[in-house]
């Protein structure tokens, strides 16, 4: 099945349980509230296979997929130019490291930070390899 189709479902169930008075939503957004419920049970369900020696390259398409969503909320883009800005930046730190190091770093530096580094990076056109400037900018664009 489908993430967004597990999305919806999602999103069905908290509507129905608003309707029966079991839950209160008060956002105009539920779909929000249901892929965040989502992906919470993606990440426990990832640690307990990470823990059961699955290799964390198996992780890289959700992680992408956490990190497109990043970038469409922080920085308004469209959710499939997201995904070409995240795919392209990926690929890029694949010529690299390889797949289980770049899933590595992922993990640790989270999809809200790859989707500022991505965007920086290929939607900019700023280089990768200077953290001191990405950081500033960084600093700007949260101030702002």
């Amino acid at each position: 099945m489908e993430d967004k189709k597990i999305v919806e479902q999602i999103t069905q169930t908290l509507l129905g349980l608003e309707e029966q008075g079991e839950l209160v939503l008060t956002t105009m957004f539920p779909e929000r509230v249901a892929e965040l419920i989502f992906n919470t049970a993606i990440k426990a369900w990832l640690k307990d296979a990470l823990k059961a020696d699955e290799p964390i390259e198996c992780t890289i398409p959700h992680l992408l997929k956490l990190t497109a969503s990043e970038m469409v909320a922080r920085f308004g883009v469209e959710q499939r130019h997201a995904s070409e800005i995240v795919y392209r930046y990926y690929n890029e730190w694949l010529k690299t490291r390889t797949m289980a190091e770049v899933a590595e770093i992922y993990w640790h530096e989270t999809p809200f930070e790859i989707a500022g580094r991505a965007y920086y990076h290929i939607e900019l056109g700023n280089p990768d390899n200077r953290d001191l400037d990405y950081l500033e900018w960084r600093k700007r664009r949260l101030a702002a």
